[in-house]
């Protein structure tokens, strides 16, 4: 289904968000996509009147099913699969207000295949060990190698992408632990590399906390 979403293409959308959009899907090996969700920050960036709105097609069924969160999802009237392709159809746009915009990406594609090694390869600058993703063992050693191996802006970087997640996962209700065990692992590695790197142990916390109500954006 995952990789159905990747063929869809659509026509840019300009000035007020439609209620429907025509695309275009050329992989029909699995289910067309039933909405476009329209991700958007509660806030807008550097004084601009607009929000910038990233529209992304996704399976209702999927983001329904693991999202204890989210807002209903509007009917939706996509046909079903036929022979030949590409297949062009109509979908609705579903609004959605995430505190993290950027990483709905990890998210979304976490939540197709439930696949927490590829998630951490994402989250994390370098390839992490196999024992470290099974046990939590060698978790010093990997840090030290991130820390001699990447400056300590990169690891900041990797570690909002992981704040990110955190906050729309905290904000949609996923209650999914191997979701949240990547999440704690990638960010238990991470801060410990900046905290290495930087010569400062303070850098070093805890897991991310638990699901937080002031994280809930949702609108």
């Amino acid at each position: 289904m995952l990789q159905v979403l990747g063929s869809v293409t659509a026509n840019p959308v300009k000035d007020s968000l439609p209620k429907e959009l025509a695309i275009v899907v050329h992989d029909l090996s699995s289910a067309l996509p039933t909405h476009m969700m329209a991700i958007y920050s509660p806030e807008t960036v550097g004084g601009a009147k607009k929000r910038k709105v990233t529209l992304f097609p996704a399976h209702s069924l999927i983001l329904a099913s693991h999202c204890a969160k989210l807002p209903p999802f509007s009917s939706s009237h996509a046909l079903p699969n036929e022979e030949g392709s590409p297949q062009e159809i109509t979908i609705p746009i579903a609004p959605l207000c995430l505190p993290s915009p950027e990483t709905y990406p990890y998210l979304s594609s976490y939540l197709y295949i439930k696949r927490t090694d590829l998630l951490l390869e994402s989250l994390l600058p370098d390839d992490l060990p196999r024992e470290l993703a099974k046990e939590g063992a060698q978790l010093l050693p990997f840090a030290a190698k991130l820390a001699g191996k990447f400056t300590a802006q990169l690891l900041l970087q990797h570690t909002m992408i992981v704040h990110g997640l955190w906050r729309n996962v905290c904000a949609l209700g996923v209650f999914d632990d191997n979701l949240w065990n990547a999440m704690d692992l990638a960010w238990e590695v991470l801060l410990t590399a900046i905290a290495i790197g930087t010569g400062n142990p303070q850098a070093m916390v805890g897991n991310l906390p638990a699901e937080s109500q002031a994280e809930s954006s949702l609108s």
